[in-house]
């Protein structure tokens, strides 16, 4: 039993740190531009709360907003499982996706969108392993580190950067839950929505 937690908790700690890798270059020391002076315009002074607020709506909108580019019963279908569900964004359980689905044991698959720009800081990660034709404007396969076998791929179109990482199954000599066709499956069914 004790090895089954370990070889889990190594393998959570490769999908996370592969998803770093393309959420770490989104962050920016600066992120306030700056004018044709060269000076960054002062910051507003609005009350934090109202912030808050404001936050917790823009991402609630755009959870929704992105639930409708892969459902529950579309996973479930193309992934083989039965009582696939939704999980919040909450990086400390591997669960570090825009979209996150789990099977009633593990999660199984989690989706990134992000901005267009760092598509090719993507594609120079670790995460990068080839090419992949056919799919949105430019796409590649990748893996998040258990040895070569592939479990995700990204791709960009039109201003975002699509990025689809299945789990391994720890069952099942730590094989990925998704093949490359069914996660091709899968992108190309969001990438339509786009």
């Amino acid at each position: 039993m004790r090895i089954f937690k370990v070889r889990k908790v190594k393998a959570l700690l490769i999908t996370l740190v592969a998803l770093s890798l393309l959420v770490i270059p989104a962050c920016s020391k600066n992120p306030q531009p700056a004018n044709s002076s060269g000076t960054t315009p002062p910051q507003s002074q609005e009350d934090p709360k109202e912030n808050k607020e404001s936050s917790a709506k823009d991402a609630l909108s755009t959870s929704e907003q992105y639930s409708k580019l892969l459902t529950v019963a579309e996973v479930e279908k193309i992934g083989g499982f039965e009582d696939v569900k939704t999980v919040e964004k909450n990086p400390s359980i591997g669960a570090g996706g825009d979209l996150n689905f789990a099977s009633a044991d593990d999660l199984i698959l989690i989706v990134q969108i992000q901005d267009a720009s760092l598509f090719n800081t993507s594609k120079a990660s670790s995460f990068y392993k080839k090419d992949l034709s056919g799919l949105g404007e430019k796409a590649f396969w990748g893996s998040s580190g258990m040895g070569d076998s592939i479990n995700g791929l990204a791709f960009l179109q039109g201003n975002k950067t699509v990025s689809i990482v299945g789990f391994y199954d720890m069952n099942k000599d730590m094989k990925p839950y998704f093949s490359e066709e069914q996660l091709l499956e899968l992108a190309n069914l969001m990438s339509s929505r786009l």
